[in-house]
Order: C-alpha cells, then structure tokens, then sequence
C-alpha cells in the first residue's frame, strides 16, 4: 500500500449532487431514476420494474450516468452506495445522492469494494452529522480517506475480491437452495404429521385413531390483539408481538404466557410462540383460550393450517378470526399432542 489518500484523490471531481425531480414528472420509459432506497447491499440496484423512470430529454448530460460512476447516499442511510454500470441500464439519480467518478486509471471497482469495507462504514459513521436525519454532504464524502495504491495493483485487487466475491456468493445460493429445499421438507412433514391427508377447508378426510373433528374455533379461542400506539409505550421486559412477530418492548403485558399469535393483517400466515407474558398488537390474533389443548401443538396446528383460504374473496388482505374459526381439523388427546 502506497497510504491514504481522501476519495477526491481518485475521482474527477469532488461529488455531483443529484437531480430533484417531482414524483408527478415521473414517466413509464426513459432513464431509470436512481434513489437511495434502490441501492442494495454490495453496489447493487432493486430490479428495473420497481423503479421510476423520467424523460431524458428534461435532463442536463451531466446528470446522465456512466459506466463506472458512484452514487453514495447523503441521507439517511449513510454509507449506501451503487457501483453503475451500463448493464444496469440509460439512469440519472436523485438528490440524496452523491456522484463520484473515477478518474479513468483509478478501478471503479476497487473503489465499491472500498464503500463496500467496515473501515469505510466506519469512517462514516465516525463523521455523520446528527440532525433530524443522519446527513453527509459531498464535500465530507470527498474527504473521507482510502487505501492507495497504484492503478495497477488496484485492479489486481478488484479482480481478486471480485473472483472471490462471485465463489462465496455462489456458495451462499447453494446453500440458500439446498435450506429452501429442507424448509419444503419440513413444512411437509409438519403439515402430514398434523392433518395426515384431512382438509381443513372442506372438512373431509380420515383422521387418525383416537381423534376427533373439531372446528378450530370450537378447539382454541381466538381473540383480535390490543392497541397500543407507539408514543405510549414505555420501555419495558414485555415483548409486544405484531404481524411479523417481536417489535418492541414495553413495561406492562396483557396475556400471560405461553402464547401463540398469529397475523390478523400485513404478514399473514405466520405464526409465533411467545413464552412469557407478553402484549400482542391489534394487527394479531392471538390464543386466549388453549382449551385443555397443548400450546406448542396449537402453534404448530397454527402454522399448518391454510388461515389464509379466505383471503382472495376479501377486499382487504387479512384474515378473519369468524371465518378461519370454521376450519376443520383432527384433534388428537393431548398426549398425542405433546407427542
């Protein structure tokens, strides 16, 4: 390493801010507005459909992106950032970013993996001005300072971190593969094990030995979760459980544990086990009656039951406590339960 040299060492210039453009100027074709909110981890951008687009006549050139530019967030997310490259398609950005680009024997890529290093994130986060929102301006990006070395090894690097970059991630999809297909094993398993070839929705089926049909409304009590609006809630020991599971905590409770709670609306069809007492938000049903029926067998019975099936004759997404109470399901003694 030849030392640290500040970012405007690299670049041609020391940050272009970007466009502020009105969302009623958005158009369907043209160039890809780039935002904070569509850069991902590593340099990437979210997919080009769930983008907005503007004409590129309205724009200056300046503004139009080249292979290789920079985009850091000056907002916000600190430390966001997107490598651009022309595959990603004809895009300008918007004006909570800030464009660096490299001057033409510095290695863009070498300088994503730099933006990409905890001691870049670091370097930020050290340096962030705190007002209402964290903001950085170009000028302290410009300053932020960077391994040198010189072109050559620069891209000697980029190339060995790309290579690198590209095994693990293949090996992250393997591995990502191979759980997705344990999960659907799983979930098989559990769904044969609780329900065997019964269905809940119309009723019919055999039931194993020893049990009987019951509605899951007349087996369990179901009851829509409480309010609890986040400017009272008081930091506490007691989770509060919303659709998409623990969200906060707060200093009292309102059902005793062990629960079960699933999604009323938003994240439907998940299901958590709560062990101690705890406070299950309005957008939830929770058990409030187990009824003599094991509690980590109800969350499981739960989790395998379609609570959902209704949800498509609705005009709004969410499930009714009335409606999947009238499920069908085999229900075993409670040893088989716990078994």
């Amino acid at each position: 390493m030849r030392g640290w040299r500040a970012l405007k060492h690299f670049c041609t210039d020391a940050g272009q801010y970007g466009l502020n453009i009105p969302a009623d100027s958005y158009v369907d074709q043209g160039l890809r507005m780039i935002r904070t909110t569509d850069a991902v981890p590593g340099g990437g951008l979210t997919r080009a459909e769930d983008g907005v687009f503007v004409p590129p006549g309205a724009l200056e050139p300046r503004y139009e992106l080249e292979h290789g530019d920079l985009l850091l967030s000056r907002s916000g997310s600190l430390g966001r950032y997107v490598h651009y490259q022309k595959a990603m398609g004809s895009a300008t950005f918007a004006g909570f970013l800030v464009r660096f680009r490299p001057q033409p024997d510095v290695s863009s890529s070498y300088l994503s993996h730099c933006f990409h290093s905890s001691f870049f994130q670091a370097s930020i986060e050290a340096e962030a001005v705190s007002s209402t929102i964290a903001n950085f301006n170009a000028e302290r990006y410009a300053n932020v300072r960077l391994p040198w070395w010189e072109p050559i090894e620069q891209r000697a690097i980029a190339d060995f971190l790309d290579t690198e970059t590209a095994r693990i991630d293949a090996l992250i999809a393997k591995k990502q593969r191979l759980l997705d297909v344990l999960e659907e094993q799983f979930e098989a398993q559990l769904v044969d094990a609780l329900l065997g070839g019964f269905d809940p929705v119309h009723g019919r089926g055999e039931v194993s030995a020893g049990s009987t049909v019951a509605q899951l409304g007349v087996a369990i009590e179901l009851h829509r979760g409480h309010d609890l609006p986040s400017q009272v809630r008081r930091e506490g020991e007691y989770p509060v459980v919303s659709s998409g599971g623990v969200s906060d905590h707060h200093h009292e409770f309102m059902c005793e544990g062990p629960g079960v709670v699933t999604g009323r609306y938003g994240t439907v069809g998940e299901v958590f086990f709560v062990e101690d007492r705890y406070w299950p938000l309005n957008t939830t049903l929770y058990v409030s009656d187990f009824r003599g029926n094991d509690p980590r067998w109800t969350y499981y019975l739960l989790w395998a039951l379609p609570l959902n099936f209704d949800e498509e004759k609705s005009a709004v997404t969410g499930i009714n406590r009335n409606v999947v109470g009238q499920l069908r399901l085999p229900l075993p003694p409670v040893h088989r339960q716990r078994e």
